[in-house]
C-alpha cells in the first residue's frame, strides 16, 4: 500500500472517530491501538517494521483529537477522560522499550528506528497535553459552574 493511501484511510478513521463516536469509544478505540502497540512492541517482526509506525501515528492522532474534544468542556467526557487517567493512561509509554532488540526484530535501518524514537516522543508529549488539558478544562469547568450559579446534579462533574 502506497504511503499516501496509508495517511488518507489514517484521516478517514479519525476524522469518523472525531465525528461519529461517543466520548467512551474514543477512549476504547484508543485503548484498543495502544494495546495492539504493546503486543507488537512484544514480539517485533519484520512483516510489522511499518505498521508498527502506522500504529503509534494513528494513536498519536487519536490522542490528540481526544484533547481537542476535551477542550469543549463536556461533562461526561471529562469523566471518561478521568477515568482513562485513573485505569490506565498510555500503556505503551510505560513499557521498557529495548531500541536494539526493534531494530533487530523489525529489521529497521537506523532511519526507521529514529522515525520510532520521533513518534515515540510525540506520544510522550501528547500524553503530557492531555494531562495538563484535562487539569486546566476541570478547573475552568469548576470555576465557571461556580460563577454561573446553580447547576443541576447531571451537569456536575464528579472529578477529584
Amino acid at each position: 500500500m502506497e504511503c499516501s493511501n496509508v495517511f488518507v484511510i489514517l484521516f478517514l478513521v479519525v476524522y469518523s472517530l472525531y465525528t461519529c463516536c461517543g466520548s467512551i469509544d474514543k477512549l476504547r478505540f484508543l485503548e484498543t491501538v495502544d494495546d495492539r502497540i504493546i503486543e507488537l512492541l512484544a514480539k517485533p517482526k519484520k512483516r510489522n517494521a511499518e505498521f508498527i509506525l502506522d500504529q503509534i501515528d494513528l494513536y498519536n492522532h487519536c490522542l490528540f483529537n481526544i484533547v481537542e474534544i476535551m477542550r469543549l468542556r463536556t461533562p461526561d467526557f471529562l469523566e471518561t477522560c478521568r477515568s482513562f487517567i485513573d485505569t490506565r493512561g498510555p500503556a505503551c509509554i510505560q513499557q521498557p522499550i529495548d531500541e536494539q532488540y526493534l531494530k533487530q526484530g523489525f529489521d529497521w535501518s537506523d532511519e526507521k528506528l529514529y522515525e520510532f524514537q520521533l513518534l515515540f516522543t510525540q506520544t510522550f508529549n501528547l500524553w503530557d497535553l492531555f494531562l495538563e488539558t484535562f487539569m486546566t478544562v476541570k478547573v475552568d469547568y469548576r470555576t465557571y459552574v461556580a460563577t454561573e450559579g446553580t447547576v443541576s446534579d447531571e451537569d456536575h462533574v464528579k472529578l477529584r
